[in-house]
């Protein structure tokens, strides 16, 4: 790393490269398009407990996995620069975004030269098909690109490693990689191991890496016992095999035209839809380029361990349930853009793709600004206005505990209160049960509570005494058979 001065050459196209990455992201940084959804307001909560309770967030709550202490922790950081806001828990995500490209950069430098290593990146900066993930404070995701990328890094500066320090390194970094998201973690494992092959000492780096490996894994494993197993979902059925077969080439589309968010799909744009067919071309003719220099790459346990990486994670679309979400193919993006990194890098022609890859950086970076004008948008502006003026409203009224019948509100209006509010959703069980229960009790025991609801159609001949803030309605002072009749199980449960 003694070259990334801004003095030298390497130094000043990694400055530019992470210059551009922030410039690309600020349209998600307008204050109307950064309302966090439950998950994010959750993050957001876990660090407000992290600063102000002295919790160690080590896990997303309510799971034995999603490794969120990197995550949670950069938050806080912001938070404690910038208040509890919506802008903090992004700027969180996105240092770890820059940390993750200057992983990849310097990687990229070693095996294909600065030049080819900041026209990789900056396309894949650029793609739609982490343009809305890479601010998204979601668990694991972020964490895992991250460490991955400075794990080939510093794999492939191998020789500069002493076989012990480079053990440790890998077998720590592989744990926690795999305790973050485990989709990550063959293609990581695969591709750590193709650039140590020729390393020395192998019997000292596998035995370092192996006890590190091992120990870490354990112990992050006996700490997330501790969190119960709220959120354990089915994520694997065989028997929509040819099912899932089938449908890959439409979920390889939605991924990389990235119109996609918590599962939602929106319609196709023309930009974005250009942004998935410049990937496809640039695949094809990689391809190519590989057959034509298959004898060269015979031999190289590099090149066939970073395809097999490459591989690996469509290997998910095959074994998925019926609901398939396209988050799932995250770590495939950054595996394909190396490899087809790797196949152009011995091509002749060296003058064209100095002249192709800016039309191409140009066309796909229109698909990731064009995803800034879905609905998902437009509704999001208008509820971050209705979620932040209801938990506004609550206070000044003085309440504290606070029923939602809205799918994920609950975390939304306690970070919007910045921890002041106590909510909890309809069933008596959640992902942090002490919410639940308390919410529940403290109705029991006669406290100030309130329920709100989304729709008070079906409520109409309670309409008198709700109070509409948006499209929110609140009811004060709410009997059993009125939170019966909305959905809320009062039962408590411990």
């Amino acid at each position: 790393m003694k070259d990334i001065s801004l003095k030298s050459k390497t130094g000043f196209l990694l400055f530019c490269l992470l210059l551009l990455a922030i410039i690309s992201r600020i349209p998600l940084l307008y204050p109307d398009r950064m309302i966090l959804d439950g998950d994010e307001a959750l993050m957001g909560l876990m660090s407000i407990h992290q600063i102000e309770l002295g919790e160690i967030p080590w896990y997303f709550w309510g799971q034995q996995y999603g490794f969120t202490l990197i995550e949670v922790s950069s938050i806080s950081v912001f938070h404690l620069l910038l208040g509890y806001n919506d802008l903090a828990v992004k700027l969180g995500m996105m240092l770890i975004w820059l940390l993750a490209l200057t992983g990849a950069f310097l990687f990229l430098k070693e095996k294909l030269g600065r030049q080819w290593a900041f026209v990789v990146v900056l396309l894949f900066v650029l793609h739609p098909v982490w343009f809305y993930w890479s601010l998204k404070a979601r668990g694991g995701y972020l964490t895992a690109l991250m460490l991955s990328s400075w794990l080939f890094y510093f794999a492939s500066i191998h020789r500069r490693i002493p076989a012990v320090s480079q053990g440790l390194i890998q077998g720590i970094g592989l744990a926690v990689i795999f305790h973050s998201m485990k989709l990550w973690f063959p293609s990581s494992v695969v591709l750590v191991f193709g650039l140590l092959w020729p390393m020395r000492k192998k019997w000292t780096l596998g035995a370092s890496m192996l006890v590190s490996g091992i120990l870490s894994h354990i112990a992050l494993h006996q700490i997330s016992l501790q969190n119960p197993d709220y959120w354990n979902p089915h994520v694997v059925d065989i028997d929509l095999l040819w099912h899932n077969l089938i449908s890959m080439r439409e979920r390889l589309r939605h991924m990389f035209e990235g119109n996609y968010f918590l599962g939602d799909f929106y319609p196709i744009f023309n930009w974005t839809f250009i942004a998935w067919e410049v990937v496809k071309y640039a695949f094809l003719v990689s391809l190519a380029f590989s057959l034509l220099q298959f004898r060269e790459n015979l031999r190289s346990v590099e090149f066939w361990a970073l395809t097999l990486a490459t591989a690996i994670p469509l290997g998910v679309m095959l074994i998925s349930p019926m609901f398939f979400s396209p988050r799932y193919l995250l770590p495939f993006p950054l595996f394909l853009f190396m490899w087809c990194a790797w196949q152009w890098k011995n091509f002749r022609y060296t003058r064209l793709l100095r002249i192709i890859w800016i039309p191409m950086a140009l066309a796909i970076y229109a698909g990731a600004w064009q995803l800034t004008q879905t609905d998902y948008y437009k509704r999001e502006a208008e509820e971050k206005i209705i979620r932040n003026d209801a938990a506004h409203l609550l206070i000044e009224k003085d309440y504290t505990y606070v029923l939602c019948n809205v799918a994920e509100l609950h975390w939304q209006l306690m970070y919007y209160s910045g921890g002041k509010l106590v909510c909890t959703g309809i069933y008596p069980h959640d992902r942090l049960q002490e919410l639940a229960s308390s919410v529940r009790q403290a109705y029991w025991d006669g406290e100030k509570v309130i329920a709100v609801s989304s729709d008070n159609q079906e409520y109409r001949h309670m309409q008198d005494s709700m109070i509409q803030v948006g499209g929110l309605w609140m009811l004060p002072k709410p009997r059993l058979e009125d939170l019966e009749k909305m959905g809320f199980e009062m039962r408590v449960m411990y």
